[in-house]
């Protein structure tokens, strides 16, 4: 199971639907695929649920549907000194957004309102917080070995669940909009990556044991724009980002999806309306981003 995130310090880039829409044209193309909310705003969750039912909200979740469930339970496990090697029945806790598209939701209104912010909070920088994601991924590698990818939203924090993502991953993905803003920004985070990678696995005191539970430095796989209007030329906004990318003497080679989003307001207002079905292909550039997507992992030997 290839683990991909999709992130930016940035928030309002598409993020989210970027990782829903990424997950249903891997599954059109025959992947089975397994979606995560990492995010304590839970819009992946939200959206995943209410494909079948618009009444339905996270508040419906029972507390072992959810991501949050593993996190305060292996947090109380770790707290009390109990150290037991909790199992977590991976049919609750996945749902089917539809066939061969599941996800893993995080709440808002978990156990008194208790979000991935405040479970977050309850954490030290100690491996046997970071290794709770990583546990439960290689859990449902064991168990579910069918999964082709998991594809992580994250939220635009370096909280311990975050950082565990980077680095339980083997690449990610930055959805950005036009401005020399973001491009300082996604050095930032690009740079960030590599620093908590090399802070914890090579450079801490128990370096040994995250380099047992996380692999290499997750590679990045492009930067990607969701916000472009069908107006814009496209050749000039990757040229503008180039140059800002250049501006920064950054020594990495930043791949640019030649792909990339001119519709993103019909697709969002698709994505609240939960119309998905409705949008026109001519308006979805998704598959297209999925074909680059696919083609650059080829290429990255991931």
């Amino acid at each position: 199971m290839k683990k991909i995130f999709i992130g930016n310090y940035k928030g309002g880039v598409g993020k989210t639907t970027s990782t829903l829409f990424l997950g249903k044209c891997l599954k059109d193309l025959g992947k089975k695929v397994l979606l995560m909310d990492l995010d304590p705003q839970s819009s992946l969750s939200e959206i995943c649920i209410k494909k079948d039912d618009k009444e339905r909200s996270l508040e419906y979740l029972e507390p072992k549907q959810t991501l949050n469930y593993v996190y305060d339970l292996s947090i109380d496990n770790v707290r009390k000194g109990y150290n037991l090697e909790l199992q977590f029945d991976l049919n609750y806790l996945i749902s089917q957004y539809e066939e061969k598209l599941d996800f893993i939701a995080s709440s808002l209104y978990y156990r008194e309102n208790v979000g991935l912010d405040e479970l977050n909070m309850a954490m030290e920088k100690d491996i046997r917080y970071f290794s709770i994601l990583a546990k439960l991924i290689q859990n449902i590698e064991d168990k579910l070995p069918d999964y082709d990818y998991l594809l992580m939203d994250c939220p635009p924090n370096s909280s311990i669940i975050t950082q565990s993502a980077f680095m339980i991953s083997d690449g990610y993905l930055i959805p950005t909009i036009v401005d020399s803003i973001s491009a300082k920004g996604i050095m930032h985070y690009i740079g960030t990556i590599s620093k908590i990678h090399a802070k914890y696995c090579n450079d801490y005191e128990d370096a040994y044991l995250f380099r047992h539970y996380f692999g290499e430095n997750p590679k990045l796989i492009g930067i990607f724009y969701t916000l472009i209007r069908g107006q814009v030329r496209y050749d000039e906004v990757i040229e503008k980002l180039r140059n800002e990318l250049g501006k920064l003497n950054i020594d990495q080679c930043i791949y640019v999806f030649e792909s990339f989003t001119n519709n993103y307001v019909a697709i969002t207002r698709a994505v609240a309306e939960n119309k998905l079905g409705n949008l026109h292909v001519s308006k979805n550039t998704y598959p297209k981003i999925t074909k680059e997507f696919l083609k650059r992992l080829s290429d990255l030997n991931l």
